[in-house]
């Protein structure tokens, strides 16, 4: 009751007035919003894109055992959608530049090494023009080195774009005094795939959403200051979200998504493997999954330990059976030799059997001897 009080004893008038101040403050916050322009006043200096949070993820993605060498070939728009109007009807609403978007996102993430694919026919000419030039130099050692195969096919493409999938707004006016502000929510969706080359099957495929925004925020007055005076102001600003960075981000968030799939699955392999608790992953990998993670490593590492111990085991076990064999052997030659009147030198044949590891061969002697038992056995039966 009290404030209506002291607003009744402002009078029409002043109360007007009060509002126009009150209304010409927030104008100029509004202003504040306005594009800001270069040091001359009228142009804008270049400078790198946004950095979101997106992209901050995905540069600081843990390393990975070993980098796979992707071949992007296209990043088609499946979406068919245009701008709207007053845009020019040709005009796409997504950009057709995501094959460049995904490249860059590639290099990025540190675990791929993107190919040359896209203009592979202009690679492919300028190294017939080097070659050309080789040969008219008559340089016939030097050889170029053949192309880098690629050991992953990364494919994408823009599977819709939905434009006002919710809008909404708010606004009062009193006493031709107000303001209102509105918004608008469009969304787009990629699909990236990795494929293997060397039967072409898909080993991951992800899905990724990205919504954006645009805000509307306006105010003004229109009122009667006196009888024949008319206040009327205006302010106000909007912000659309370009389609660009939209796609970026959700080309970005897919890809580390796909690592993330492919840490999991066994495809992809880190470094070290207790970075499956980077923060980069935790849009995409639950704590049950991280803890299956960890686990079915600590169980191969102790499988694989026990696996080693098994066969320095065994090894150590076959290496003692083979001495043992040779020095049986080594003593039955010495007594067959004994037999056969010979004359033997334990010396020459301790050295000799030392440095053989498999079964000697028996001497000529030897082998007379045991023709004849075998004669005198047939001859006894």
């Amino acid at each position: 009751m009290c404030k209506w009080k002291i607003v009744s004893d402002l009078g029409c008038g002043n109360l007007i007035r009060f509002f126009a101040c009150v209304s010409l403050i927030s104008l100029s916050g509004c202003a504040s919003f306005k594009p800001q322009p270069g040091n001359d006043g009228l142009h804008s200096r270049a400078t790198v894109p946004e950095i979101t949070q997106t992209r901050i993820d995905l540069e600081s993605l843990p390393r990975p055992r070993g980098i796979l060498r992707a071949a992007v070939y296209s990043f088609r728009d499946y979406s068919g959608q245009y701008k709207p109007q007053p845009s020019n009807g040709l005009s796409t609403a997504v950009t057709q530049g995501a094959d460049a978007i995904l490249i860059n996102a590639l290099l990025d993430s540190k675990w791929f090494a993107p190919v040359e694919r896209t203009s592979l026919q202009s690679l492919l000419t300028e190294r017939k023009i080097l070659k050309s030039s080789l040969l008219d130099k008559e340089d016939s050692e030097a050889k170029l080195p053949s192309v880098a195969p690629a050991e992953v096919i990364i494919e994408g493409s823009i599977v819709s774009y939905d434009s006002n999938t919710q809008t909404g707004g708010a606004g009062l006016r009193l006493l031709g005094l107000g303001g209102s502000s509105s918004y608008r929510e469009d969304r787009v969706t990629i699909n990236i795939r990795m494929i293997d080359i060397d039967d072409g099957l898909i080993l991951h495929n992800v899905m990724s959403t990205k919504r954006l925004f645009s805000r509307k925020l306006d105010s003004g007055i229109f009122s009667y200051i006196d009888a024949d005076q008319i206040l009327d102001t205006e302010a106000g600003f909007s912000y659309n979200e370009p389609s660009h960075i939209a796609v970026t981000e959700a080309v970005e968030s897919a890809l580390i998504n796909l690592i993330a799939d492919g840490v999991v699955a066994g495809t992809l392999q880190l470094e070290n493997a207790n970075d499956v608790e980077s923060t980069a992953f935790d849009r995409f990998l639950s704590d049950n999954e991280r803890q299956h993670f960890v686990e079915d490593i600590r169980l191969a590492a102790t499988r694989k330990l026990e696996k080693e111990k098994f066969v320095n085991a065994v090894n150590i076990r076959m290496r003692d059976g083979i001495a043992r064999l040779n020095k049986h052997t080594s003593s039955l030659q010495l007594l067959r030799k004994k037999d056969g009147g010979g004359e033997f030198n334990i010396a020459t044949a301790s050295t000799k059997n030392t440095n053989q590891n498999i079964i000697p061969e028996p001497s000529a002697e030897v082998s007379a001897t045991n023709d004849v038992l075998s004669d005198q056995s047939k001859v006894k039966s």
